[in-house]
């Protein structure tokens, strides 16, 4: 009912959502998708939805990917690095949520440091060990953000190639950035 209603009740919607987050309802998925980008204050509340669902609507979350994907580019989430962010949490967290996609032409046409954040999580998940590889040697010139994001989904390379790399680099990281790497050695996107 308030899904389809022009007039969109903020508190009620968000009351909704988090209600259906607890139920794990499954049956809203097309309502919570088509009402996405109707009202950009609930989308935090309708990713965590989609998130939490997951799991039991897993032959359909290819296509529920794709579509949160194709809406990157749509306005208002194409203008806004915070409504990317939450649109990009699902690939950067559950590498299910990121098969079949481009990670590396979405890092390219996203350009938010916020959203190549959470990408280049998404390509740490997805094992794209090929990537990390070539970029090796450039990233210490990443943002401190991109940066930390790196070091850690760089955990995905094969286990003797991340030792080594992660032993060169440690001399020249700062106290947070080695947190960072010693928790990826401890729990590895790969």
């Amino acid at each position: 009912g308030q899904f389809e209603s022009r007039s969109i009740n903020i508190p009620l919607c968000r009351f909704i959502l988090r209600r259906l987050v607890q139920l794990r309802d499954p049956q809203a998925v097309d309502s919570v998708l088509g009402y996405l980008g109707q009202a950009n204050q609930l989308v935090p509340e309708c990713v965590t939805y989609l998130i939490e669902v997951a799991a039991l609507i897993g032959d359909l979350l290819p296509s529920l990917s794709r579509r949160l994907m194709q809406a990157l580019t749509t306005s208002p989430f194409a203008q806004s690095p915070y409504l990317q962010t939450w649109l990009l949490s699902p690939i950067a967290t559950d590498r299910r949520w990121g098969v079949g996609h481009n990670l590396v032409e979405l890092y390219s046409s996203l350009t938010s440091a916020p959203a190549q954040r959470k990408i280049t999580l998404a390509l740490g998940r997805a094992g794209s060990a090929h990537w990390f590889r070539e970029r090796k040697g450039d990233w210490m010139e990443l943002s401190p953000w991109i940066k930390r994001a790196f070091l850690a989904a760089a955990s995905c390379l094969p286990a003797d190639e991340r030792k080594y790399w992660y032993s060169s680099v440690t001399p020249r990281l700062d106290p947070l950035e080695k947190f960072v790497v010693d928790w990826a050695r401890t729990i590895p996107f790969a």
